[in-house]
């Protein structure tokens, strides 16, 4: 395929911003910066892979990534996912 969409805004930058203000405002997120990032991390490497069934080689070179970051940013990412939440 062709270039990507440019990322001018929209939506998704307005619904993060939100978010970003509500995090902030409430002090509930120490971490935001940490999550964020992680977030974003994850649902680009899940996409990426949906989009190449599965392939990590076709995948990492879609998001400009090599075959083996997008493993170590995959086992990073299911790490995170496993760990338990706190309680308060």
């Amino acid at each position: 395929g062709g270039a990507p969409p440019v990322l001018t805004g929209g939506d998704w930058t307005q619904a993060l911003a939100a978010w970003a203000r509500a995090a902030l405002a409430s002090g509930g997120e120490a971490h935001l910066h940490a999550q964020a990032r992680a977030t974003l991390d994850r649902t680009l490497l899940e996409v990426a892979l949906e989009l190449h069934q599965g392939h990590r080689q076709n995948a990492a070179a879609a998001l400009g990534l090599g075959r083996n970051t997008l493993t170590r940013k995959l086992g990073a990412s299911r790490r995170r996912q496993a760990k338990p939440e706190p309680t308060p």
